[in-house]
């Protein structure tokens, strides 16, 4: 079940949730650090993350917020570049951007392929997909106080397996937030220490998973004959005669 979108930004502006967004930015920008003239989807919550890339020249990001999530006006000042969406039914064409980045998204979603699926379609052939997840292994997905400790917590094994099913290529993957998830001033502000140490020495109890992919253009992809909007339950007429 999705969180709503309220309560996620109102927990980035509590001091653990500050201290989370500034550990999480700096993995982001080890990933991509120039996104410079290119074209990002950002799907689910990823606003917290986003400033670093807003600075660099002539970078065109679009934020898609999932329908049980809610959606916020983004950014706080010039045009609105933030919309409502279905997550197996992205309103975009094929091969439009060159980065995703999925954040507090895959995890809430019922059905993960489908989200990946039109990640997948929505990609250049070049693009790369980036998903952050809270970990299985990770403290942070025992507290349900937090965004991390809601919907599905992932393994790297689960998650790079459901993306080569998608028919993505892995290239990267990392742990991040080796801070306890407490609201203990005191412990958030030895957050530098707790991230040097728990990456050097015990990666797997980091609280969140990232793991970068590719499209793969090379691969066999299934054809999913099942309409996506029977999930839904709707009811279409053609020629009158109603069918399902």
């Amino acid at each position: 079940m999705y969180m709503d979108v309220l309560k996620l930004r109102n927990w980035y502006t509590t001091h653990r949730g500050r201290v989370v967004r500034r550990i999480l930015q700096n993995y982001l920008r080890s990933f991509w650090p120039d996104v410079s003239n290119k074209r990002v989807l950002v799907v689910g919550y990823g606003l917290p993350y986003l400033h670093n890339w807003q600075l660099q020249d002539n970078v065109n990001i679009v934020c898609a917020m999932p329908a049980r999530m809610g959606v916020v006006h983004w950014p706080d000042e010039g045009p609105n570049k933030s919309l409502l969406v279905w997550e197996d039914n992205l309103p975009f064409v094929d091969n439009q951007f060159d980065h995703v980045l999925i954040a507090h998204g895959l995890e809430f979603c019922d059905h993960a392929e489908e989200l990946l699926s039109e990640a997948w379609r929505v990609l250049k052939p070049d693009g790369r997909l980036l998903v952050m997840t809270p970990n299985r292994t990770g403290p942070w997905c025992r507290v349900d106080r937090t965004p991390f400790g809601r919907g599905q917590p992932y393994s790297s094994f689960q998650l790079t397996k459901l993306l080569r099913d998608e028919d993505f290529m892995v290239l990267d993957s990392d742990y991040a937030l080796f801070v306890p998830p407490t609201e203990r001033a005191w412990v958030l502000n030895l957050s530098r220490s707790f991230e040097n140490l728990g990456h050097r020495w015990w990666p797997l109890i980091g609280g969140v998973l990232f793991v970068e992919a590719k499209k793969d253009m090379y691969g066999g992809r299934v054809v999913r004959i099942q309409d996506k909007l029977l999930r839904r339950k709707q009811t279409f007429k053609v020629k009158g005669v109603p069918t399902t």
